[in-house]
C-alpha cells in the first residue's frame, strides 16, 4: 500500500481528477436510485398506512391505484356481513384542482366517513377531521393550519398537516370527509351545466360510487376464508395488501424501474470506461520501474498489488466522493430522495467491482513487462 500511495504523489493531480469523476458518477447513480426508491415510496405509502387487509374493487378491474374502479355504496354493508370482518370502510380516490393561497395545483382527493377519521393518517400536526367543511392536507401544499382550500366549488378549512402523502407524479395529497367529497365530485360550473341542458347532456350525479372497499380482519382470522367468499360476488374482486402492493410496483412503476436499471447499467460502463484508462496510462507511465522492481527479483505478485491496491484508493476516493455530492444536491430537487443502507451498499458494490474490471486491462499491460526493458 506505501508503494501505491507513493506512486500515486507522482501523479497526484489525474488521480484526483478520476476519483472526482468515479464521484460523480457514484452519484449519479446514488440519486438515480434514490429518486425511484422515492417514487416507490409515494406510491405505496397510501396503501401501506391505510388500515385495510383486503381490498374489494370494481370486476374485472385491479383498482383503485392501478386503474380506474367504481363500487356501489351499499357494497361497505355487504363486505361487513362477512365473517372475519372486523370493520369496512369506504374507499375513494380522485384527482381535483384544488386553489390555496391563489395558486391552483392537481391534488388527490381522499373521502373518509366521519366514522373513520383518519386516524392511520401520518399527522405531523393540527388534528384529524371532526365535521364537513373541513380538511387535512400534506405539508407539500404549502397551506397553513386555519388556512382555506378551495376544491370543486367548496372553501374548506385546513385542520391538519400530513407528512409524505403525495402521488407518484409528485401531487399532494387531501382528505375531506364523505359528505364533501360527494358534493365535490357532483360539482359543476353553472355554464357548464347550462350547456349540458342545452345539448340535452345528463349532469352529473352526486358522486356517490366509491372506488373500493377496505375491510379489516378481525384477529386471528386467516384472510383465505373472506377472501373466498367475496370472491364468489360476480360483480367485485378481491386483492390483499400485498396484491395491491404488487400492482403498484410491478404495473405502474415496471417500465420506470427498467429505465433506472438501464441507466445504473450506463453508469457502470462509463466507470469501467474511465477506471480502464487511467489504470493502463497509469501502468504504462511506470513501466520502467515496473521492469526494475521484476529485475530486483520482484515477484509478479508485488505488481498485481501495487495495480489492486491503487484501483482500491480510485475506489474508496470515489465512493467517498459520490456520497458527499449526493448529500449535497439531493436537497435541491423537488421529489423525495431515499437512499437507503441497501442502496448505498448495492452502488458502493457495483462500483467496486466496476473498479475491479476495469484494473484488468493494468494488469495485463504490468504481466507483459520484461525485466531486461530496465536496462534498456
Amino acid at each position: 500500500m506505501n508503494l501505491a500511495i507513493r506512486d500515486i504523489g507522482r501523479s497526484a493531480v489525474r488521480f484526483l481528477l478520476t476519483a472526482f469523476g468515479i464521484g460523480l458518477l457514484t452519484s449519479g447513480s446514488l440519486v438515480m436510485q434514490g429518486i425511484y426508491r422515492g417514487i416507490v415510496t409515494d406510491a405505496t405509502k397510501l396503501v401501506r398506512t391505510v388500515d385495510a387487509d383486503i381490498w374489494v374493487v370494481e370486476a374485472a378491474t385491479t383498482g383503485p391505484f392501478a386503474e380506474t374502479s367504481r363500487v356501489p355504496r351499499s357494497l361497505v354493508d355487504r363486505v361487513a356481513a362477512v365473517p372475519g370482518v372486523r370493520a369496512a370502510r369506504a374507499f375513494a380516490l380522485a384527482s381535483e384542482t384544488v386553489t390555496a393561497d391563489g395558486r391552483r395545483q392537481t391534488a388527490s382527493l381522499l373521502s373518509l366517513d366521519l366514522t373513520d377519521d383518519g386516524g392511520w393518517l401520518p399527522l405531523m400536526s393540527g388534528r384529524l377531521l371532526r365535521s364537513a367543511g373541513e380538511i387535512v392536507v400534506d405539508a407539500s401544499l404549502g397551506v397553513a393550519i386555519g388556512g382555506a382550500v378551495t376544491v370543486g366549488g367548496e372553501t374548506l378549512t385546513v385542520v391538519g398537516l400530513m407528512e409524505g402523502m403525495v402521488e407518484p407524479s409528485g401531487d399532494p395529497m387531501v382528505a375531506v370527509a364523505a359528505a364533501d367529497f360527494r358534493r365535490v365530485q357532483g360539482y359543476r360550473p353553472p355554464e357548464a351545466v347550462e350547456l349540458a341542458r342545452a345539448s340535452s347532456d345528463v349532469t352529473p350525479g352526486d358522486g356517490a360510487a366509491l372506488s373500493a372497499v377496505t375491510a379489516s380482519l378481525q384477529p386471528g382470522r386467516s384472510s383465505f376464508a373472506v377472501l373466498d367468499r367475496i370472491r364468489t360476488w360476480p360483480d367485485v374482486a378481491a386483492l390483499t395488501r400485498d396484491d395491491q402492493l404488487g400492482l403498484v410496483i410491478n404495473g405502474r412503476l415496471e417500465r420506470l424501474r427498467k429505465q433506472i436499471l438501464l441507466f445504473t447499467g450506463l453508469l457502470s460502463v462509463i466507470t469501467a470506461a474511465v477506471v480502464t484508462v487511467t489504470i493502463y496510462a497509469m501502468t504504462v507511465e511506470k513501466q520502467h520501474t515496473i521492469a526494475l522492481l521484476k529485475l530486483m527479483g520482484a515477484r509478479d505478485r508485488v505488481v498485481l498489488r501495487l495495480i489492486l491496491d491503487q484501483t482500491g484508493l480510485l475506489a474508496v476516493s470515489g465512493i467517498a466522493l459520490g456520497f458527499w455530492i449526493e448529500a449535497t444536491v439531493a436537497p435541491l430537487f423537488p421529489r423525495r430522495i431515499v437512499v437507503d443502507s441497501g442502496a448505498a451498499l448495492q452502488v458502493s458494490a457495483i462500483v467496486v467491482v466496476t473498479c475491479l474490471i476495469g484494473s484488468i486491462a493494468g494488469i495485463w499491460r504490468a504481466s507483459r513487462i520484461d525485466a531486461r526493458e530496465a536496462l534498456s
